[in-house]
């Protein structure tokens, strides 16, 4: 919504003037929404993109969210493959242990 305001003429000084009051209210020959309807709409604006800005802001706690889920999966696939290996290793060294007793008898 674009109010386009026309300067008084010249011979018009005074900014209190009627004529100056006329050509500041006027849009390419039509008169300009009154001051409410311009605030009217500003703040219908402003609310709008405030409700842009919530719904954008609730995207990113989703997508954090699902982020924070899928690092938490990985942490924890992680620790299950460190806890077999550690246990694979425990057994491969009594397996170790068992053949060197046997070599000694």
């Amino acid at each position: 919504f674009f109010l386009m305001i026309r300067r008084p003429p010249r011979s018009t000084q005074s900014r209190s003037s009627a004529a100056s009051d006329v050509y500041k209210r006027q849009v390419h020959g039509v008169i300009a929404a009154p001051q409410k309807e311009v605030r009217e709409i500003e703040i219908q604006t402003s609310i709008e993109d405030l409700r842009e800005l919530r719904e954008a802001e609730l995207r990113k706690q989703q997508l954090l969210e699902e982020e924070r889920i899928r690092l938490e999966e990985d942490r924890r696939r992680q620790e299950e493959e460190r806890k077999r290996l550690e246990e694979e290793e425990r057994l491969r060294r009594e397996e170790q242990k068992k053949k060197k007793k046997k070599k000694k008898k």
